[in-house]
């Protein structure tokens, strides 16, 4: 769970939701540089929000099912 509120932070800061002056990297690389960009909206911490997102699921289904046994 930690991973996607990272992710989620990430991804607002990213897309312009929160403002870059609150962001915690001020040294190097910025948060909100483009690296990638596939098909014109598929981006990193796109993709990493996405992974975060599919384990949660996947792991939640398994949980539930666990206990309908």
């Amino acid at each position: 769970m930690g991973g996607l509120i990272i992710s989620i932070y990430h991804n607002l800061l990213y897309y312009g939701v929160l403002p870059e002056s609150i962001t915690p990297c001020q040294q190097g690389i910025s948060c909100t540089t483009v690296q990638i960009e596939w098909l014109g909206f598929i981006t990193i911490p796109l993709m990493a929000l996405t992974a975060f997102a599919a384990v949660s699921l996947c792991l939640w289904l398994h949980k539930a099912e666990r206990f309908e046994k």
